[in-house]
């Protein structure tokens, strides 16, 4: 299209990338950036073929309750899954795709925008993958030698015992049991592993996830550092739900993207919680609130 007929969205709308994701203005012709093909719902990465900075004489703002709002130059087309029932005997619907503009864009229940899609298949997470998320939640990196990281891992819960015991049995690492007199509750592992560090983004690559992988990788990390289960919504009515926590904005980022991969849609709040007893008299710090991001 000519300049004049270019439209864009607001600066600091983010965009997802094969790194997670990053405020619009910051993506570069070098970025790989997630497109999505309606009928497969298929998301892929794809190098933009250009980026644009300008000014717009007309902002539309389109939103949903308190979950996003985003800021869009008029006549930016939008794409809206519309569900469509046909009146048929079996009562079947059909997702029909319209392509929109931000003025004419109404939320209902037939109106919605995707919020993810699919990886391509292939295969799932390793057992060693998915170790190295235990580790990331309740490991402690020790020291270096002979390439290999040695790492310990220590937990209280009888559901992470059981489930750390399951996948080193399984593993290809070498490991040994902790015990600790002082705290005889706790089981411990020492485990060798390849050098990890406690960034997703720095050791899984979005680009090659899979939909296997995606969905594993959620799996997992609900096992860990968050809760899987039915819960009660505050009207009293039960559903299924994950939920996951974290202490870095980054590591969330990254880890909607995979659940976007998985076809899991997401949203994300802001908790503060004390910090822990054990942690200020470490730090000889006084209690004070920190903010996690929350994925559910």
């Amino acid at each position: 299209p000519s300049k004049g007929q270019l439209h864009c969205l607001e600066a600091g709308t983010e965009v997802m990338t094969a790194v997670g994701f990053k405020p619009i203005e910051e993506v570069t012709k070098f970025d790989l950036v997630a497109q999505y093909e309606p009928y497969t719902k298929q998301i892929t990465f794809v190098n933009p073929t250009s980026t644009v900075v300008t000014h717009v004489d007309k902002k539309v703002s389109i939103g949903y309750k308190n979950r996003f709002r985003v800021g869009y130059s008029d006549k930016h087309r939008i794409l809206l899954e519309h569900t469509v029932n046909y009146n048929n005997p079996r009562g079947e619907k059909h997702i029909e795709y319209r392509d929109s503009y931000p003025e004419g864009v109404h939320f209902s229940g037939s109106n919605r925008i995707p919020t993810a899609g699919f990886a391509p298949h292939g295969r799932g997470l390793t057992v060693d993958e998915r170790i190295f998320i235990a580790l990331n939640a309740d490991g402690s990196w020790q020291y270096k030698a002979n390439g290999l990281n040695y790492h310990s891992i220590r937990v209280k819960k009888a559901r992470k015992q059981k489930r750390i015991k399951e996948l080193l049995s399984k593993s290809t690492l070498r490991f040994s049991e902790i015990s600790e007199k002082a705290r005889p509750e706790y089981l411990g592992f020492s485990v060798w592993a390849k050098p990890y560090c406690k960034d997703f983004w720095k050791i899984f690559d979005l680009k090659t996830f899979t939909q296997e992988m995606a969905n594993d990788f959620i799996d997992e990390l609900c096992k860990w550092d968050g809760w899987e289960g039915k819960r009660k919504s505050g009207n009293g009515k039960k559903y299924y739900g994950r939920c996951w926590y974290t202490t870095s904005e980054r590591q969330a980022d990254f880890v909607q993207a995979v659940a976007a991969l998985a076809g899991i849609t997401t949203t994300v709040s802001v908790t503060k919680r004390m910090r822990r007893d054990w942690s200020i008299s470490m730090e000889n710090r006084v209690p004070t609130e920190e903010c996690l991001p929350q994925i559910n």
